[in-house]
């Protein structure tokens, strides 16, 4: 088992089990606050929550919600992510690329889809980074401040450790 980050702030805890077929399993959870978030326990497939990762990363620069600081954290998430699943609203074409900017349920992969909803959104202005979650089980709100780019800091060093190891276990990545 490792981890990134600081576990009182933001760490990536993971393990790499095995490498079956083309996939590369193992154990992942997110420690926000001093608090493990989801669900280590179960198995995830790691080599596609690192390409989500990676994939989230690259949407730096865009993740930013204007006024978002002036929100109250249930707000904010029925914005960015609960006004998915409302049947009475219509989406728009930018809302729609929310999925790829904001949420990291798909980074949690098995750890979080189904139990938790989570977002990100950069705060520049208050030099920080706000973490925003939904417990699906009771509909619970929490949220956790970052400072400014810890998020990714700590992100990209996980996702440089992660894809050494996988190379070591013989995974190549399908770029197809």
């Amino acid at each position: 088992m490792e981890t990134f980050g600081n576990k009182n702030i933001f760490a990536f805890q993971y393990e790499i089990s095995e490498k079956i077929d083309r996939y590369v399993y193992g154990h992942l959870a997110f420690w926000i606050g001093g608090k493990l978030i989801g669900d280590y326990i179960g198995y995830s497939t790691i080599s596609i929550s690192v390409s989500f990762l990676e994939d989230f990363l690259k949407q730096y620069p865009r993740r930013i919600y204007p006024g978002s600081e002036f929100k109250k954290s249930t707000e904010l998430f029925f914005e960015l992510y609960d006004i998915f699943f409302d049947e009475n609203v219509i989406i728009d074409p930018i809302r729609s690329q929310y999925t790829n900017i904001f949420w990291l349920n798909f980074v949690g992969e098995y750890s979080l889809l189904d139990q938790i909803g989570m977002i990100l959104i950069n705060e520049p202005n208050l030099k920080r980074q706000r973490l925003v979650w939904k417990y699906f089980v009771d509909s619970s709100i929490e949220e956790f401040f970052l400072p400014y780019d810890y998020f990714d800091k700590v992100a990209n060093d996980f996702v440089e450790k992660a894809n050494a190891q996988m190379k070591d276990l013989g995974y190549i990545r399908n770029t197809n």
